[in-house]
C-alpha cells in the first residue's frame, strides 16, 4: 500500500486543471501533487521532444515521442497515489474544448501560445472559474491571477500579448512556474486571493509587483 504524502496544507477535496504540461506544466503540477490536491487535470497535445529535457524535467531521453500529458500523469501518479489524474490529450481551440474543467476550482494555464489563453480566459470568466496565467521568454517572466468579477482578466493584464515566440530557460521556468504553484496553494487552502490582480514581473535579476486595471479595450472588463 502507497503511503500517503503529508503536507500542511487541506486540498484534497479540491480539483485543478492545468493546461500544458511543458517546463511550466512540470513545475507546477510537481507542487500541486505533492501538496495533495484531490483532483488535476492534465491537458496538452503535444509529444515529448529531446530539446525539452533541459526544462521538462519529468521526462527522460526514454520518453522522447510519448505524450506529454500522459507520461506527467504516470510520474505524478507514481510520486502522489492518493491524487486522481486526468490525462486529456487534446489542443484546446474553443471553449467547448474545456468542459472538462467545467466543474474545477482553479484553471492554471502554463502554455506559450496566445490563442489558448484567449479562449481559456473567455471560458473561466464565463464560467466563474479563477485562472492563473504564466509565461516565460529566457531570463524574463510574469505571472497573473485572474479572479473573475474580482479582478481584470488576462487581456487586462497584458498577458495576452507579444507574437508568442519564446526562448525557455529552466531557471525561469522554475521559478515562475513555482510562483504559480504557490498561488495556487494559497488560494485552494484557505481562499487566499491576495496575489490576485496584480502581475509579478521577474526580469533577470530583480521581481517587480504591479497592480492591473481594466482596459477599455477589453470586451469583459471594460470600463
Amino acid at each position: 500500500m502507497a503511503k500517503k504524502i503529508t503536507t500542511l496544507y487541506d486540498i484534497a477535496k479540491k480539483s485543478v486543471c492545468i493546461i500544458g504540461c511543458g517546463g511550466l506544466g512540470c513545475n507546477v503540477s510537481v507542487h500541486l501533487a505533492g501538496a495533495g490536491t484531490g483532483k488535476i487535470f492534465l491537458c496538452d497535445f503535444d509529444l515529448i521532444e529531446e530539446s525539452n529535457l533541459n526544462r521538462q524535467f519529468m521526462y527522460t531521453f526514454s520518453d522522447v515521442g510519448k505524450s506529454k500529458c500522459q507520461t506527467l500523469k504516470e510520474r505524478l501518479s507514481a510520486y502522489a497515489p492518493e491524487a486522481e489524474i486526468t490525462a486529456v490529450e487534446k489542443k484546446i481551440l474553443c471553449e467547448s474544448d474545456l468542459d472538462f474543467a467545467s466543474g474545477c476550482d482553479l484553471v492554471i494555464l502554463a502554455v506559450d501560445n496566445n490563442e489558448t489563453r484567449s479562449v481559456v480566459n473567455a471560458f473561466c470568466l464565463k464560467s466563474h472559474i479563477p485562472v492563473i496565467d504564466g509565461g516565460i521568454n529566457g531570463y524574463y517572466g510574469r505571472m497573473y491571477f485572474c479572479v473573475p468579477e474580482k479582478t481584470p482578466c488576462l487581456f487586462c493584464s497584458g498577458m495576452i500579448s507579444g507574437n508568442g515566440k519564446t526562448v525557455s530557460v529552466s531557471s525561469t521556468a522554475g521559478l515562475i512556474g513555482s510562483l504559480e504553484a504557490s498561488a495556487a496553494m494559497r488560494y485552494l487552502s484557505s481562499g487566499d486571493e491576495s496575489m490576485s490582480g496584480k502581475i509579478y514581473v521577474y526580469d533577470s535579476d530583480r521581481f517587480d509587483v504591479l497592480c492591473v486595471r481594466p482596459s477599455a479595450e477589453c470586451e469583459f472588463c471594460k470600463v
